[in-house]
């Protein structure tokens, strides 16, 4: 947790001095872009609120809908008895088999990597301690609320996720008696297949990154490589709860890892286009309907 507060204290600081650097705004600059919801001309990103917001309940809406819809069916003996097979166990890939030889942890980390995962999704609210984000905080609140879903719903409905996939968590690898297996049979031990957690870590920390290196162009080369490297200490902490917690198998991480980042990045990274270069619409015709997305360069 030490990292994390450093890395709090190390934003605040580096936000502070780089507002003493932006000269004064002028009066000119604070008229108002109609073409999109961004508050002063000069903007980094190009948010659309009404977009943005839709994106963010309807995804925690599909969320909502799976979690009610889509429960998985207990784990019954035999599946316990054929994971365990030394056959079975010698089928995993040694990256993840030596996961089944650390033994059971004394303690539960249920609670430490839900604290953990609480800090990360705040963190980026750390940035409007600067007086340029606050300009713009209506934007970055619904990056975080945009980028938070649109991570959650990768997890949850990608065709390597876990409403797709079944793969049994380590923990089932090590109920070999009746009481520890009655302890495992619920549903959710079938969902290893990818880190939800390191997911949603990934996505705030390197949104957060992201955001403050667009607001600071002038942060290049080996600095944004330490900001980023920065922002990953939480992930990798993360990570490492889960694998010790014998939640997930570390490729399990990994890919949660390089989901919940990519999202982090590429989510702000589109808000960077301006709208007028992106059309949306539905067509219809005898033959399919659906929606055309065009992106024009010019």
């Amino acid at each position: 947790m030490k990292s994390i507060f450093f890395l709090l204290a190390f934003f605040v600081y580096t936000s502070a001095q780089a507002q003493k650097k932006i000269p004064p705004v002028n009066a000119a600059d604070t008229v108002r872009d109609t073409d999109d919801s961004t508050r002063i001309k000069g903007h980094v990103y190009h948010v659309n609120f009404w977009g943005s917001l839709a994106i963010g309940v309807g995804g925690e809406a599909a969320l909502l809908i799976a979690h009610t819809s889509a429960i998985k069916p207990p784990i019954v003996d035999q599946e316990f008895d054929a994971a365990q097979l030394p056959s079975n166990i010698a089928s995993i890939n040694g990256f993840d088999r030596w996961v089944l030889k650390i033994g059971v942890p004394s303690r539960d980390y249920t609670y430490v990597a839900v604290g953990l995962q609480t800090v990360c999704a705040a963190l980026p609210l750390s940035l409007l301690f600067g007086d340029r984000y606050r300009k713009n905080w209506d934007d970055i609140i619904l990056l975080m609320l945009e980028t938070n879903a649109i991570a959650s719903d990768v997890f949850q409905f990608a065709p390597f996720g876990v409403y797709f996939q079944n793969r049994f968590r380590p923990l089932v690898y090590y109920a070999k008696d009746e009481a520890t297996r009655n302890k495992y049979r619920d549903g959710g031990y079938r969902n290893s297949l990818f880190s939800g957690h390191t997911t949603s870590a990934a996505a705030s920390m390197y949104l957060m990154a992201k955001i403050y290196c667009d607001y600071n162009p002038q942060i290049q080369g080996w600095d944004k490589v330490g900001i980023y490297s920065l922002a990953s200490i939480p992930v990798m902490a993360m990570g490492y709860l889960r694998i010790i917690a014998l939640e997930h198998f570390p490729s399990d991480v990994l890919v949660g890892w390089v989901v919940g980042g990519m999202c982090g990045i590429l989510v702000p990274e589109m808000h960077r286009i301006d709208n007028k270069n992106i059309s949306l619409g539905v067509y219809s015709s005898p033959l399919s309907t659906g929606i055309n997305f065009a992106l024009n360069f010019k």
